[in-house]
């Protein structure tokens, strides 16, 4: 059995079995695709990771409990967080992660040469599928942790780092969507113009070499009813809830036992990035022009 956080180097080992292997052509196009899990509920990152982040002036009595949790092995039970602001203790854990993964891929980024792959004809992505929630503040919202269950900004802003030849650094301000990862990959492969039809979604080429993207309205959710739109630098969320309870988990159906009722949450982004303040009120015209938008791709849906 092996410990929950060793998935970055079983990854690792898989690698470095297959380009060792006979089957591997240095000559040959390759695409590899590397899904690491560790930034993940359970947050259980290796030490010295799972203290890098603890909050300053801790007790001992903390600090051991964290210990003992680096050593757990996958199945083991996780005991409760014993102390106040549990929230903390998560935080701490999955920023620990996320540090694990990035050291993670700094070894495969310099390991590549010894893999027979020239870095310098070489795209390298690195994105993530979802974000995480932290009991963030939201109108008429309880809050929680982990993810699937909302579609606010710490769910659903993640990263996306494109790097490779003819590809300029700079940051990218318009808003996308991870389908235009599959255009924009076989875009920048060469590929053919009718393989790119097929994706729903755009090339992000033009951006990437330091010309202007069109801003188009992005989307995100749509699990029976719900979802969001993003434009114009506002969000425009239609979110369900049971009859005097809590929103519906965006990733789940809706319990059939269960009155739902839908409502509304409109945030200008650049003024409120933690969306704390709902002004589906005070700016109806936006709000009805951004319900259309989503309602027009739900239907699509």
């Amino acid at each position: 059995m092996s410990t929950a956080w060793e998935s970055v180097a079983a990854t690792e080992r898989k690698l470095r079995a297959y380009v060792d292997g006979p089957h591997r052509d240095a000559e040959r196009p390759l695409f590899l695709y590397l899904h690491y899990r560790d930034v993940h509920g359970p947050y259980l990152p290796p030490a010295p990771y799972h203290a890098m982040f603890l909050p300053e002036g801790w007790s001992e009595e903390k600090r051991r409990f964290v210990d003992a949790t680096a050593e757990l092995r996958v199945g083991d039970e996780v005991a409760p967080w014993p102390f106040e602001k549990p929230v903390s203790y998560a935080l701490s854990q999955y920023d620990g992660e996320i540090r694990y993964t990035d050291d993670g891929l700094a070894r495969l980024f310099d390991a590549l040469p010894s893999y027979g792959v020239d870095p310098a004809n070489t795209i390298v992505v690195v994105t993530s599928d979802h974000g995480e929630e932290f009991k963030d503040a939201h109108p008429d919202d309880r809050g929680g942790v982990g993810h699937g269950r909302t579609l606010y900004a710490e769910q659903v802003r993640v990263p996306l780092v494109v790097v490779g030849p003819g590809i300029v650094q700079t940051t990218v301000e318009t808003p996308v969507e991870l389908i235009d990862l599959a255009p924009t990959l076989s875009d920048l492969a060469g590929l053919s113009k009718e393989s790119a039809r097929t994706f729903r979604g755009r090339s992000l080429r033009p951006a990437l070499e330091g010309r202007a993207l069109e801003s188009r309205p992005v989307f995100a959710g749509g699990n029976h009813g719900r979802g969001l739109v993003h434009a114009d630098g506002r969000s425009y969320l239609r979110v369900a809830r049971s009859i005097g309870g809590a929103p519906i988990d965006v990733s789940r159906r809706p319990d059939p036992t269960l009155e739902i009722e839908y409502a509304a949450q409109l945030f200008v982004d650049r003024e409120d990035p933690g969306q704390r303040t709902n002004l589906i009120d005070a700016r109806p015209k936006i709000a009805a022009r951004l319900a259309r938008e989503l309602a027009e791709h739900l239907g699509g849906r």
